[in-house]
């Protein structure tokens, strides 16, 4: 089977901004988004340790700093007034086991979910 690089270009349409990749008997939805304004701001993070039914992980927030935010993101002060941005990383929540587990339970998720749209057709 001869591979052929998938550059956005030959993925994607032009007028949808949304195409479908298939590898073997999956598909898989793909967009593309214009702006990247999380990659434009140096963001603040606030870390804190964190301790649950027994597990110890660390909880990092990330916020735009006051001074240098999206323009658009005036708008959305008065419900966020402390500038966070909206992603939270949890690091160390879960044990790699636990991480393996949930992504096969995806994808069995997954595989039923392409099943069920491919016998509606």
């Amino acid at each position: 089977m001869e591979t052929e690089v998938a550059t956005m270009s030959k993925l994607l349409d032009k007028e949808e901004n949304y195409s479908v990749l298939t590898r073997g008997d999956m598909q898989m939805p793909l967009y593309y988004i214009a702006t990247r304004d999380s990659f434009a701001f140096d963001l603040i993070e606030k870390i804190s340790t964190c301790n649950r039914q027994g597990k110890t992980f660390t909880k990092t927030e990330f916020f735009f700093d006051p001074d240098n935010h999206p323009t658009n993101y005036t708008s959305f002060i008065s419900a966020f007034p402390d500038f966070r941005v909206g992603a939270t990383l949890y690091t160390g929540f879960f044990s790699h086991k636990e991480l393996l587990d949930i992504e096969d339970s995806c994808y069995h998720t997954e595989v039923k979910s392409f099943q069920s749209n491919l016998q509606a057709f």
